[in-house]
């Protein structure tokens, strides 16, 4: 096993995050509100995206009125460090409202709804609507997917495929099987990071210009 926690320690060492995640969840908020923070931060800053959602939180009460609204009237609610007024302030939030539209629309049609708390209850089940879930991506679902195994790592079978793919568990269907395989691998208090780390080389596995796994075998020498 020594030699399976040393190389998911280099992993962890070594890997690169490339999407923005918060420093620490936004306090009180759904996990729903979790993933709108999350695909903000790529246009705003954490404190930003965390003060709107709360603005369109009291705003509209409901997400489902946001995933309906225009964009020039979401970015109305927009916190940014953006000085200029009008519509010229409404343009430069533009991409940030559409981001926030899109996602919002993803979980509708993924979940017939606005509410991803159900992920609680089943982990294996929820990491295949993750999958999904395309705006949010697959590091930010992963985060979504940590606060809904309250803080630890959530088991499902993207995650399962990957490290078995890297040798470090048996591919297996079974959602308890697989908790207690992860038990062995995962530093005490880096369940996050081994959370982001790993859905960071499950979602870079096959990219075109530079799949991950040279990567990983450059770690793994």
């Amino acid at each position: 096993m020594s030699n399976k926690t040393d190389f998911v320690g280099r992993l962890l060492s070594d890997v690169e995050i490339r999407t923005p995640l918060p420093q620490a969840p936004l306090r009180e908020a759904s996990l729903l509100e979790q993933g709108a923070v999350i695909v903000l931060m790529r246009h705003l800053t954490q404190k930003q995206a965390e003060a709107s959602v709360e603005s369109l939180r009291a705003v509209h009460g409901d997400w489902n009125e946001t995933r309906v609204s225009q964009a020039q009237e979401i970015a109305s609610h927009l916190k940014s460090s953006i000085r200029m007024g009008g519509m010229a302030r409404l343009n430069e939030l533009r991409l940030a409202s559409m981001t926030l539209k899109a996602y919002l629309q993803d979980v509708f049609q993924q979940t017939h709804g606005m509410d991803l708390e159900h992920f609680r209850e089943d982990l294996w089940a929820a990491g295949e609507v993750v999958a999904d879930l395309t705006v949010l991506g697959t590091t930010g679902g992963a985060y979504v997917l940590w606060l809904a195994a309250d803080g630890a790592v959530p088991a499902h079978k993207g995650l399962v495929r990957i490290l078995s793919r890297l040798d470090l568990m048996k591919a297996t269907t079974s959602s308890k099987r697989a908790t207690e395989s992860l038990e062995g691998l995962i530093p005490p208090g880096r369940e996050l990071e081994f959370t982001i780390t790993f859905h960071e080389i499950l979602e870079g596995w096959t990219h075109p210009e530079e799949p991950i796994y040279m990567q990983i075998g450059r770690a793994h020498v």
